[in-house]
C-alpha cells in the first residue's frame, strides 16, 4: 500500500450529478422557480408533482399520523391516568440538547396542566443512559411513573430495578434496540422491529411533542382538564426544532415540517428563554434566523455544561419563565462555553501537531491525550476532519482507556471502516457520519495502523476525494433571485444538504487572509466579468499558494455586508492548472 506524504488537504475529483432537463424544465414551470433552482431540485430527485409541493410548502397538517407508533396510546393512557391522579410525574433525559430540550418540554406541558414534575438529566460522571442510581433517585422521592427522554432502549438493568421498585417506566428514545426490549410500561421508539411508523428518523423531542399532542387530546376528549388550562402545542415547537437540529436528525419528512415551523417561533423571540438565548449568542434583532444560527451559536451554549460536566443549567433555561432570569442563566452558559472553548482550542493545537506529524506515514488522523476532556473530543475530531478533510479521530485518555470520537469526511462511511477494526476496541457504536469508541491505551498504534488501512481501502492515497456537486455554475446565475429561491429548500442539514456548485477557470482579483486564519478572494469570470466574493474558514494554512486562475466547489451564502448580498463559502478551491481543472 502507497504512503501518501502530502500533509495537505486532498484535492477534490468533483462527481458532477446528472440530471433530467425535461424534469427541471417542468419543475422551473409548474412552481416558477429560477432554472438553476428547478435544476438542483431535479439532481436530487425531484420531479414537478404534489412530492415536490409538499417540500417545497413544509405543512403541519403533513405531519405523518401517530397511530402506528408501538406503544403510543399504551403510553397515552397510563399518562393520562397518572395526571388525572395528579401524580408528581418524574421526567428523566439525556445531557445533550435532545435530551435536554426533550425533558424541558414535558416540563412545560406539566406545568401548563398544573401538574409537578421532578426532573433529572444523565451525567458523564455516572454513565451513558439511565442508570440504576437515576432510577433509586425517583424511587427515593416517592414517585410512580417516569418518562425516560433520549435514553432507555438499551438500559435493562435500570429497568428492571424500576420495576422492582414500582416505577411505571414510559421510554421515549430514538436510538438503536433490540429485542428483548427493556422492561417498561410503555417504548416508544421508532426503529423498534415491529413499529409500523413511517418516519424513523425523528429525534426524541420531536417523539415526545408526538405523545405529548395524544395526551393532550385525551385530556381534552375525557374533560380531565379545563380546556382553558390545555397549552397550544403549536408554541413548543421552537424546542422541538432546537433539539432535533442539535441532534443532526434528518431534515426531511417530519422534522423537515417540525424543524421549518419552530424556527419561525425561534424568530419570533416570544420564549423568554429563547430570547435570552439568542441575545447571549449575539445574534442581532434584525438577523434572518436560519438553522446555522441553532446549530452553531445557539446549541453550543446549550451543549456546554453537559460536555463539562452538569446539564441542569440548560434545562433551568429552557424551562424558565422569567426573561431576567433567562438573561441570567444565559450569561452564565456563555461563560462555561467560553471555558470550554478555551479547553476545545488547546485540545485542537496539541491535535494539530500530532496530525501534521502523523501523516508522513498515515492519512486517517487518530490522535489521543492525557487528561483531555472526554466531552470535547467529538468537536476536536470534527474541526480535524473539516481542516485536513479526512476521516479524524480524537481520544481522551485517562490511565489505561481512551474514550473517543470519530468523524467522517466526504462520503466515506466511517461506521463500515471501524467495524473492520473492532478487535483494537473495547466497544464502539454510532452511525455512517460519526462514531463513539473505547480503547485500550496498549492498542493505539495497532488500530491506527489498522484504521488506517482500512480508510485506504475506500479512499485509496488519498489524494482525492470524491466530492458530489450539484452543479457548474456561471458566476453570473448567483443572484439575490436564486439565494431567496434557496431559502424554499431549507432548512439545511442532514440528508437535505446545502447546494454544492462549482466553477471552473476563474481569475483571482485579490486575496486576503482575514485574522491570518480565514482566506477571502474575489473571483471573476474572464466571460461575463461577474465578479463575486469567496471566504474560506480556517483555510488560510492550507490555501496559501493561490494562482491566477482557480477552480471552486462552494457553497452560496447571503451576506448582506458583501456589494452582491451574497458570499461562495469555499468548500475546495485549487489552481486551474491542476489536475481536475
Amino acid at each position: 500500500m502507497p504512503v501518501n506524504h502530502q500533509t495537505t488537504s486532498p484535492r477534490p475529483l468533483p462527481l458532477i450529478a446528472d440530471h433530467s432537463s425535461q424534469t427541471a424544465y417542468e419543475i422551473e414551470t409548474r412552481f416558477q422557480l429560477l432554472p438553476l433552482t428547478a435544476r438542483i431540485l431535479a439532481v436530487r430527485g425531484f420531479s414537478a408533482d404534489e412530492v415536490l409541493e409538499a417540500y417545497l410548502h413544509p405543512r403541519l397538517a403533513r405531519l405523518e399520523k401517530p397511530d402506528s407508533l408501538a406503544d403510543y396510546e399504551k403510553a397515552i393512557t397510563y399518562l393520562a391516568a397518572a395526571v388525572t391522579a395528579d401524580e408528581t410525574i418524574g421526567i428523566f433525559g439525556d445531557y445533550d440538547t435532545d435530551g435536554i430540550s426533550s425533558v424541558s418540554l414535558w416540563v412545560l406541558f406539566l406545568r401548563a396542566i398544573k401538574r409537578k414534575s421532578l426532573t433529572r438529566l444523565a451525567h458523564r460522571d455516572r454513565g451513558y443512559g439511565l442508570t440504576v442510581e437515576d432510577v433509586r433517585f425517583f424511587a427515593d422521592a416517592g414517585l410512580r411513573s417516569v418518562i425516560a427522554c433520549d435514553v432507555g432502549s438499551t438500559d435493562h438493568e435500570a429497568a428492571e430495578i424500576a420495576h422492582q421498585l414500582g416505577i411505571e417506566l414510559v421510554i421515549v428514545d430514538h436510538h438503536h434496540l433490540q429485542q428483548p426490549y427493556p422492561k417498561a410500561h410503555a417504548l416508544i421508539n421508532p426503529l423498534r422491529p415491529d413499529c409500523g411508523f413511517p418516519f424513523p428518523g425523528m429525534a426524541s423531542v420531536g417523539l415526545s411533542f408526538y405523545l405529548m399532542a395524544g395526551l393532550r387530546s385525551r385530556l381534552e376528549a375525557d374533560c380531565r382538564i379545563p380546556p382553558a388550562d390545555l397549552p397550544e402545542l403549536k408554541a413548543f415547537l421552537d424546542i422541538v426544532a432546537l433539539g432535533t437540529l442539535a441532534d443532526v436528525s434528518p431534515l426531511t419528512g417530519n422534522n423537515r415540517i417540525l424543524v421549518h415551523h419552530g424556527l419561525r417561533l425561534i424568530a419570533a423571540r416570544k420564549r423568554p428563554s429563547i430570547r435570552a438565548l439568542c441575545m447571549a449568542a449575539h445574534i442581532d434583532a434584525a438577523e434572518e434566523i436560519t438553522e446555522k444560527h441553532v446549530v452553531f451559536r445557539m446549541t453550543p451554549k446549550l451543549n456546554a455544561p453537559g460536555r463539562m460536566g452538569d446539564a441542569d443549567l440548560s434545562l433551568q433555561l429552557l424551562t424558565a419563565a422569567d426573561y431576567q432570569e433567562s438573561l441570567q442563566i444565559a450569561g452564565e452558559l456563555t461563560r462555561i462555553n467560553e471555558r470550554r472553548q478555551q479547553i476545545q482550542e488547546q485540545m485542537f493545537k496539541e491535535a494539530v501537531v500530532q496530525a501534521e506529524a502523523s501523516m508522513d506515514y498515515r492519512w486517517g488522523i487518530v490522535v489521543s491525550g492525557t487528561d483531555w476532556h472526554p466531552g470535547i473530543v467529538g468537536i476536536v475530531a470534527a474541526k480535524l476532519a473539516e481542516q485536513f478533510k479526512r476521516p479524524a479521530i480524537a481520544i481522551a485518555l485517562r490511565g489505561d482507556i481512551g474514550r473517543g470520537s470519530v468523524r467522517t469526511f466526504g462520503n466515506i462511511n466511517i461506521f463500515e471502516v471501524i467495524e473492520k477494526t473492532t478487535g483494537h476496541l473495547i466497544s464502539y457504536g454510532g452511525h455512517q457520519g460519526a462514531m463513539g469508541i473505547e480503547i485500550a491505551r496498549e492498542q493505539l498504534g495497532d488500530f491506527a495502523k489498522a484504521f488506517d488501512e482500512q480508510l485506504r481501502m475506500v479512499a485509496g492515497t488519498g489524494d482525492e476525494l470524491p466530492t458530489a456537486v450539484d452543479a457548474i455554475v456561471p458566476l453570473h446565475e448567483l443572484t439575490a433571485q436564486f439565494m431567496n429561491e434557496l431559502k424554499l429548500l431549507s432548512p439545511f442539514g442532514n440528508q437535505n444538504p446545502e447546494p454544492v456548485l462549482m466553477c471552473s477557470h476563474l481569475e483571482v482579483v485579490s486575496v486576503r487572509y482575514p485574522k491570518n486564519v480565514h482566506v477571502s478572494v474575489r473571483l471573476r469570470d474572464p466571460v461575463t466579468q461577474t465578479v463575486r466574493q469567496a471566504i474560506g474558514f480556517n483555510m488560510a494554512k492550507s490555501l496559501r499558494e493561490i494562482g491566477s486562475i482557480v477552480n471552486i466547489i462552494y457553497v452560496p451564502e447571503k451576506n448582506a455586508y458583501n456589494p452582491e448580498g451574497l458570499q461562495l463559502r469555499i468548500l475546495f478551491l485549487w489552481n486551474a492548472e491542476e489536475k481536475n481543472g
